[in-house]
């Protein structure tokens, strides 16, 4: 009965950990925070198992993944995307994975993500123009894969 309570407490305790730093949105949050396009998944294998692709990344967008996976790549791979989202927002990525050796994987992609114009105003309502919002990023990979293992690193 004791390792029950002990079990139900703990269980609660970590629940609560969990949902001290979630906070309600407010206007005062608006710009507050970058580079939300990297939580958009990329290629058509992750997307298709929800994006849960981290055990199972092999080919070129492990870069953007996992980038031990990219170590399990043996031969030259290119992968592009060009996804059309909400409101003629678009989303597109250019991966290559390039093994060298028998060890090494070397990885390079860019990512970018383009919206359509938005009005400008200031405070009071005034016109100020337009804005063309939008994000890139450059990533750069290498893995090392030995008999069983396979490390990785992706600057972003």
């Amino acid at each position: 009965m004791s390792n029950i309570k002990t079990a139900c407490i703990t269980v609660l305790l970590v629940c609560f950990m969990g949902s001290v730093h979630v906070w309600p949105a407010s206007e005062d949050d608006i710009g507050t925070s970058t580079l939300q396009f990297l939580k958009i998944g990329l290629g058509p294998r992750a997307m298709a198992l929800g994006e849960a692709y981290t055990a199972v990344a092999d080919d070129a967008s492990s870069i953007y993944w996992n980038p031990a996976g990219l170590g399990r790549v043996t031969s030259i791979q290119i992968m592009t995307g060009y996804d059309q989202l909400l409101e003629s927002i678009t989303y597109g990525h250019v991966l290559i994975a390039l093994p060298l050796g028998k060890k090494y994987v070397y990885g390079a992609g860019i990512n970018h993500l383009r919206q359509p114009s938005l009005s400008k105003y200031d405070e009071h309502g005034n016109p100020l123009g337009s804005v063309k919002p939008q994000d890139t990023i450059a990533l750069v990979s290498i893995a090392k894969t030995e008999s069983i293992l396979s490390v990785g690193c992706t600057l972003k």
